[in-house]
């Protein structure tokens, strides 16, 4: 099941004022505010139109750190996919440690919470299940990105418009046409091509780890984990954004979408041959020397 938070047919509606009693921050002196990042949260909609909101991810050196700005904690152990599909689709604002988090070992060793438990790290556990032998198991465990065991002890994950801190990083879920939009806005002020990384698993550390470690942007699918315990759609691939770059791209989203590339795509199909704007971009001749 897909469920788009910006529809406004009856039974959405329902959905949408529901999560929006949820979309105030609560302050200990009894007070509600809207968050702040509502309006960014609006901005980038206006150019991704995403049927799920943006997830901001925050990461905490300490438990206590985490603790002034998470009022709530999953009740039962969960997965780090989980916890960000309750963010998603429930609109949660939740923190968690190695204590909530190790209902998937893999997810509390690569925010670096716990080591990877022996028989993953020595390539034992998924040996004939998702690789062929031991050492192939080994090889690619020792390659997935994470953070080193003790750097951080908490992370909290939240709508974006209901994030109570400034996040580290935002991520997106989203079809290959939004997910190229939010590249369209990195590429137009950079001249970066994003390089693309996975194994087909442990899609979180590829979502996290490396825009803290290199401040780029990254692109992901969906690992099985995530698509059977946090209702990640067959439709959908993952892009995360380091708080730093998202104005930068946001400016490069609106300048291209001014040019024309859009989500939804412009579609031109009902012509024999390419007519303007795109003949422009892709003929053969410079738009000036032609008739």
């Amino acid at each position: 099941m897909c469920i788009n938070l910006y529809d406004t047919t009856p039974n959405s509606l329902i959905i949408i004022q529901f999560l929006q009693l949820e979309s105030v921050t609560y302050l200990n002196r009894g007070i509600f505010v809207m968050s702040k990042f509502s309006e960014l949260n609006d901005r980038l909609n206006e150019f991704l139109k995403l049927n799920t909101p943006p997830v901001a991810i925050k990461l905490f050196k300490s438990s206590e750190e985490m603790k002034k700005y998470v009022k709530r904690r999953p009740r039962n152990k969960i997965a780090l996919c989980q916890m960000l599909g309750q963010s998603r689709y429930i609109g949660r604002v939740l923190g968690g440690t190695a204590k909530e988090l190790d209902s998937c070992a893999l997810g509390v060793a690569v925010l670096g919470f716990t080591d990877y438990p022996e028989d993953i790290a020595e390539g034992k556990r998924f040996k004939g299940l998702y690789h062929r032998n031991e050492d192939i198991s080994k090889k690619v465990f020792a390659e997935t990105p994470r953070f080193e065991v003790g750097v951080f002890e908490g992370i909290l994950s939240s709508p974006l418009s209901k994030s109570p801190i400034e996040p580290d990083l935002i991520i997106f879920f989203g079809n290959s046409a939004q997910i190229a939009r939010i590249v369209h806005g990195y590429v137009y002020g950079t001249g970066e091509r994003l390089v693309f990384s996975t194994s087909g698993e442990t899609a979180c550390a590829d979502a996290i780890i490396p825009p803290i470690l290199t401040g780029k942007p990254s692109i992901t699918l969906p690992c099985n984990g995530a698509r059977i315990l946090s209702a990640v759609q067959d439709s959908e691939m993952i892009i995360s954004v380091p708080m730093l770059s998202i104005e930068s791209i946001i400016e490069g989203m609106k300048k291209t979408h001014e040019g024309g590339i859009r989500y939804p795509p412009t579609f031109q199909i009902t012509y024999i041959s390419p007519q303007p704007p795109v003949s422009h971009f892709i003929g053969m001749k410079p738009p000036e020397l032609r008739e």
